[in-house]
């Protein structure tokens, strides 16, 4: 009986495995971490914190259209897709889509292909384009800088991914992007997460099982 146990726990065991999921989480509290390379700065949250994780230390990006903030991950475990999440705050007089002067836009690209954009209207304009994967809108009121409110998202993004390294670029741009101190952007817990498909299970694995738990099931019946 302690035979077929054993076997019948070994066999649950092999079937249940699972893939390793492997995470990392840049919170900044620690100033600028090894992955980042580009523009920012890493300073405090100030107002923003207790909205959408914000808390102790974020990246601020102030730059004109088109300078990034870079963030390299290697070693990554073995995978076939990838979740990247993090608080967004858009600062200042961010123009929606039909504003004066309009549009401005965040960008995030994973290996140098856009995956995610969005555009709000903290100062004018009356469209938005605020994708799915950005929820949890809040707005805090006038933190940083100038007298407009400023919008804060959770961001989380599920994409195919298999190579042992992950490049994210984050950058503003659009027509009425100007930067500065008239908009600007910042993120807080930027977190990767890894995950493959479950340890495909051999062939006859089920019938085996099913096997086991009969002959554990009899012997039972005969003590």
């Amino acid at each position: 009986m302690k035979r077929i146990s054993a076997a019948l726990c070994g066999a649950t065991i092999l079937a249940g495995a699972a893939a390793h999921a492997g995470t990392t989480t840049l919170d900044f509290e620690s100033g600028v971490p090894a992955q980042f390379s580009g523009s920012g700065t890493v300073t405090g949250v100030g107002g923003l914190g207790g909205f959408n994780g914000f808390s102790g230390s974020f990246l601020w990006n102030t730059g004109t259209t088109g300078v990034s903030s870079v963030f390299t991950f290697s070693g990554l475990d073995p995978h076939s897709e990838i979740t990247v999440s993090f608080g967004l705050a858009l600062i200042d007089s961010w123009d929606g889509v039909n504003g004066t002067p309009a549009p401005d836009y965040f960008n995030l690209l994973a290996d140098g292909a856009e995956i995610f954009d969005i555009s709000v209207a903290n100062t004018s304009g009356t469209i938005e384009d605020i994708p799915a994967e950005a929820t949890g809108r809040s707005s805090p009121g006038n933190i940083f800088g100038s007298s407009y409110t400023d919008t804060l998202f959770n961001v989380s993004l599920t994409f195919a991914h298999s190579a042992s390294e992950l490049t994210l670029t984050m950058f503003a741009d659009g027509t009425g992007w100007q930067g500065s101190s008239d908009e600007s952007w910042g993120i807080d817990n930027l977190t990767v997460t890894t995950s493959a498909p479950a340890v495909p299970l051999p062939a006859g694995l089920p019938l085996l099982l099913a096997g086991l738990g009969g002959m554990a099931l009899l012997r039972g019946r005969r003590t």
